[in-house]
């Protein structure tokens, strides 16, 4: 799955160096259904007990950035924040309390794919 994000993500930046008109000339010419493709992957069955001392550590604020969560999850009422592995489970980080953060969605995606 990271594959195939990257790689759409390399083609859109060379897209957009491109000027409008090549892009509209493609785009006359673009296949408006997209290729489906078939992804395993794995899944962490993560601690509920890790993610909800993590939310209460933070307290309804970003643990990055200090601002309030953005919104409140509609499901149950409580700031919505997402709790980030600071070392990433698929490089042998710990699901532990000590390795997460509660951030807000602008933190957590800039930690994924901003820089730094």
């Amino acid at each position: 799955l990271s594959q195939l994000i990257e790689k759409e993500q390399k083609e859109v930046n060379k897209s957009r160096v491109d000027s409008p008109e090549k892009r509209k000339e493609r785009l006359k010419n673009t296949n408006t259904k997209p290729k489906r493709t078939r992804v395993y992957t794995y899944v962490f069955e993560r601690s509920p007990d890790v993610i909800a001392e993590a939310l209460e550590r933070a307290n309804g604020k970003c643990e990055k950035c200090n601002q309030i969560a953005p919104f409140i999850r509609k499901s149950n009422e409580t700031p919505y924040l997402e709790v980030h592995h600071m070392t990433p489970l698929s490089e042998n980080g710990k699901d532990t309390i000590e390795n997460v953060q509660a951030l807000c969605p602008n933190c957590h995606r800039e930690l994924h794919h901003g820089y730094p």
